[in-house]
């Protein structure tokens, strides 16, 4: 078997490098796909919206409490050991470095020092997100941090950020006010994204056809599958209990096996793209409907596939459909700069801004009534026939510059509307002419940033599939679950049998009971699978003896306890038969409980 994988790993690398020199002859939907511009509003969105996925991803809370765990607890994942070894662990540096992942979350959200905050942020996320992936169960949100990387590398603050607003200025002063154009740059990282959920969805399709075919899906196995996590989940069942239909629920596994082997062919084509996230949130949507399996921040960035822009402007053409102008003076370097750094937020485009200097512009918009002195002297906002100036002109505005209507109902409070008509009426009484040089226009240049978006896309392509090859479980690489195999309807669990010294005893399952409540189900599931399955006996009390110690430590009234018997339990996971005697039942080890030392760590 491993024979195969290194087979298979070797093979893949070939195929790769001598592809490099017929590049140029892919076909044309791949060309496309990967030239396509898009606005750099659709790449600005996903990164807010990525990085509120990342946030959410996890807690201060809880990455301190991992850090807190003892060291008998740590499993490392493939090829981790070393990096474990050196690697500070302890729960003061969880919460700091947890405290400060939400900073620069916040920072890459609203777009300050995007790219060093990014970078910054991937450094902080292999740690806190990667922490708990050191105590027995690798959970699947890896995506993250490729994703991280590929923003990393992309222009994806160019608009919707406060970066952006500070490159405006600068364009300003050169004469542009408009946002920068629609660029290969700006859908490549989008691009490689999508490719990436690709691999990981077709990966988990291949491997189950691969090892056990059409079985997979039409036999009692989806069924066993559900019933195996229903077990790890205390029990829980579903509403609709679809295990009593086998029809349905053969019919459904066919059905992801389609959706899976499908995903990565239909993103390729620009009709059928849609049918690619349509079919993954009714995929996500059935396994947490029957398993809790929600994978939702994998499902958040889905976001990648939307044109944001074009859906923000039929939006806007409806909510706006009147025609609204702003008209400024472009020989103003304090007008050019106030409009350059407005547009960076114009996600509706229902805004024609026009230079009052230009007559020519003017008649073509039908505003030549207007009044030529209060045009030099004031910007407007005009719509039909009604026209605001000053403060008043900034308000109507914002209306249509949906990132900024917070700030709306703040500019209609008394003293706000009159100090800003103060601010307004000094600022334009001093403003000075400052002329453009159209030769010192600057160029918007995307290429560093595809060929660096490009290289890390590449690369993370060409490391996933390898992990998926080899069904690599690491971290920050892995292959996504397969469920490949064909299972029977019976889990392993841990359970313990606990005795204090007047000879009352008391059964304790941490899964049935739920114990552990800052772990997870799948997690804690995970956890006692290593312990229970660990080879070396004396490592494997250490472990156990760690293991109730935590659970003391949770449960005060444990620390009574005497004697502690460990078991391993082979139970069936059928619904009518998990109340009833396991199949098998392991002693482990019995230990001692001399002093009430052991209550605390």
């Amino acid at each position: 078997m491993k024979l195969k994988y290194e087979i298979a790993i070797v093979g893949m690398s070939i195929l790769l490098v001598t592809a490099l020199p017929f590049r140029d002859r892919a076909p044309s939907f791949v060309r496309t796909f990967f030239t396509e511009a898009t606005s750099p509003f659709n790449l600005a969105i996903f990164r807010i919206i990525f990085f509120l996925l990342v946030l959410f991803s996890f807690s201060v809370g809880n990455t301190a409490w991992f850090g807190d765990l003892p060291t008998e607890l740590r499993f490392p994942p493939t090829g981790l050991q070393f990096i474990l070894a050196h690697v500070p662990i302890s729960e003061p540096l969880a919460r700091a470095a947890s405290i400060a992942l939400v900073v620069v979350c916040l920072s890459c959200i609203v777009g300050l020092f995007t790219r060093t905050s990014t970078i910054i942020c991937l450094v902080l996320s292999l740690y806190v997100l990667g922490l708990p992936q050191f105590f027995g169960k690798i959970n699947h949100y890896h995506h993250l941090i490729w994703f991280m990387a590929i923003l990393a590398a992309s222009p994806c603050a160019d608009v919707l950020s406060l970066d952006a607003v500070w490159k405006s200025l600068r364009r300003a002063d050169r004469g542009t006010t408009a946002p920068p154009e629609a660029a290969t740059a700006y859908g490549l990282p989008l691009r490689f994204i999508l490719l990436l959920m690709g691999v990981i969805y077709f990966s988990a399709g291949f491997w189950k056809v691969w090892t056990a075919g059409y079985h997979w899906a039409w036999s009692d196995n989806p069924r066993n599958i559900m019933y195996n996590k229903w077990m790890e989940l205390a029990g829980w069942m579903p509403i609709f209990r679809i295990d009593q239909y086998p029809l349905m629920y053969k019919v459904s596994a066919l059905g992801t096996l389609m959706f899976e082997l499908s995903f990565i062919f239909l993103i390729f084509s620009k009709r059928l793209r849609v049918m690619a996230p349509l079919g993954g949130l009714a995929f996500h949507s059935v396994t947490n409907l029957f398993m809790k399996i929600w994978f939702w921040n994998l499902q958040g960035c889905y976001a990648a596939f939307v044109n944001w822009s074009a859906l923000f402007r039929w939006i806007g053409q409806r909510l706006f459909p009147h025609e609204m102008y702003v008209l400024y003076d472009r020989n103003c370097k304090l007008c050019r700069r106030t409009i350059a750094s407005f547009r960076m937020f114009d996600l509706c485009e229902r805004v024609t801004y026009v230079n009052a200097l230009d007559g020519a512009a003017l008649r073509a918009h039908q505003l030549s009534w207007l009044d030529a002195d209060r045009l030099m002297r004031h910007m407007h906002v005009v719509m039909d026939r009604n026209v605001w100036t000053g403060f008043a002109a900034y308000r109507e505005w914002i209306k249509r510059l949906p990132c900024l209507w917070l700030a709306l109902p703040f500019m209609y409070l008394p003293p706000v509307a009159f100090a800003g008509n103060r601010i307004y009426e000094r600022v334009a009484g001093s403003r000075t002419c400052s002329l453009v040089n159209e030769t010192f226009m600057p160029q918007l240049s995307s290429t560093r940033s595809g060929r660096a978006v490009t290289v890390m896309g590449s690369l993370l392509i060409y490391v996933t599939i390898i992990s998926a090859v080899a069904k690599l479980q690491s971290w920050p690489m892995a292959v996504y679950p397969t469920f490949e195999d064909l299972d029977k309807p019976e889990v392993s669990i841990l359970t313990m049998t606990a005795q204090d010294a007047s000879g009352t005893s008391s059964v304790l399952t941490p899964i049935k009971d739920q114990s552990l409540k800052q772990l997870t189900a799948e997690r804690l599931m995970g956890l006692q699978n290593r312990l229970v399955s660990d080879g070396d006996e004396d490592q494997m009390r250490r472990r156990l003896k760690a293991f109730w110690q935590l659970l003391v430590q949770e449960n005060p009234s444990l620390g009574k306890t005497a004697t502690v018997r460990f078991y391993r339990d082979t139970v069936s996971s059928l619904p009518e038969d998990r109340d009833h005697i396991p199949l098998r039942h392991e002693l482990l080890w019995e230990m001692r409980v001399d002093s009430p030392v052991l209550a605390t760590r």
